[in-house]
């Protein structure tokens, strides 16, 4: 199994070795005398010389961890998503590490034993064939919505949801048509595949586009939510479900394809994550969350990958959006946002590329996406 591997940059010009040793283990100051001396150093290495300089570096920039950045879920989609309030699942996992990892970095002293911590919602890509990829965006927030948190004081957030591989499509792939697969396989059209088979020359697919190449707009991202909200920068980049932590922020509709909610119009349905196995398939459908952290099994011909229906968002204004339910039959008991899919979904069949964060909802001028949510609408 791979080792995961830990970038600490400490660079500077015009700095020599000396800066970057442990000053507290391996140098001593001799009280008598002017220079620095290191017993450990000068045994192994001959013809050294050190100044006072040496372990300024090391006990500023090295040993003082700043921060984490965590990116990860997808391999977890299959699992229960839970609630950090039950201690169960993905959502108690996340604010367990990361209280965990403050403290084991923090004992030496050096290291701010609340340091921050920064986390990215995995792509709605990124599923692996599971549904409700929202429930798990909720628990990586540890089952609040948003970050910070009660359970993950100090964290900050870049989403990635809309952040899909915008080659996701992998028709073009699977039938043959680039120049380095050879020749099409019979019968299939390879019309439109230009630019899919450009991208994939370009920078190709690590285990297909469940990992996005596209990664500037995740290192911008998680940039700003670190200024906002753990460096006393002046841009808060957290969405606390629809509305914008930013004073100045309001909400805005990306016109780019097809806006739109779904609606649940079926009480009994309400389901936070669905089981996509081939568990019950003949006579009913689980579902791993009913809410109360319960499964539940709805006998057929309930359908929890289906329930919920569509509508359009028919106007805005600075904080908040309005939905035509004019179409559905019913009350409505739920209400849900990029739960799942892709921001494209509802565009006409294409081998077109679907535009990076090109989802429905942001906020203006900070152009950070709403973040995914669903509530439960009690007496509907």
């Amino acid at each position: 199994m791979p080792m995961p591997y830990v970038l600490i940059v400490a660079a500077m010009g015009a700095i020599t070795f000396d800066p970057h040793l442990q000053d507290h283990m391996v140098l001593q100051r001799e009280p008598a005398v002017a220079s620095w001396t290191s017993n450990e150093t000068s045994a192994r290495c001959k013809n050294v010389t050190l100044d006072e300089t040496a372990g300024t570096w090391y006990a500023e920039r090295v040993v003082p961890l700043k921060g984490f950045v965590w990116y990860q879920g997808e391999n977890d989609m299959g699992h229960v998503f839970g609630n950090v309030a039950q201690n169960r699942g993905y959502a108690c996992e996340v604010p367990a590490m990361i209280a965990e990892w403050r403290t084991l970095f923090s004992t030496s002293g050096a290291t701010d034993p609340n340091v921050p911590f920064g986390l990215v919602t995995i792509a709605n890509g990124g599923t692996e064939g599971h549904p409700d990829v929202g429930g798990m965006h909720l628990a990586q927030m540890g089952s609040y919505g948003a970050i910070p948190n009660p359970a993950m004081p100090n964290t900050f957030l870049g989403h990635a949801y809309d952040l899909d591989d915008p080659f996701s499509n992998q028709t073009c792939w699977e039938n043959s048509c680039c120049p380095d697969q050879g020749t099409p396989k019979p019968g299939k059209t390879c019309d439109g595949c230009d630019g899919f088979c450009d991208a994939q020359a370009g920078t190709q697919f690590y285990i297909g586009p469940i990992h996005p190449r596209a990664k500037e707009l995740f290192g911008s991202r998680l940039a700003m939510a670190a200024l906002g909200n753990v460096s006393g920068g002046e841009l808060i980049m957290t969405f606390k479900t629809m509305k914008s932590s930013w004073e100045n922020d309001r909400v805005i509709v990306n016109p780019y394809w097809d806006s739109h909610v779904d609606i649940l119009t079926n009480a009994s349905l309400f389901c936070l994550q669905a089981n996509q196995s081939t568990e019950h398939v003949d006579t009913a459908t689980l579902c791993k969350d009913n809410g109360e952290g319960m499964e539940e099994v709805f006998p057929m011909p309930a359908n929890l990958l289906t329930t919920w229906k569509t509508v359009h968002i028919a106007s805005k204004n600075a904080t908040s959006i309005s939905a035509d339910v004019s179409s559905l039959a019913g009350s409505v008991y739920g209400v849900r946002y990029m739960w799942g899919g892709s921001c494209c979904d509802g565009r006409p069949p294409t081998s077109d590329p679907c535009p990076v964060a090109s989802c429905p909802l942001k906020g203006a001028p900070s152009a950070y996406p709403a973040n995914p949510f669903v509530a439960k609408i009690v007496n509907g």
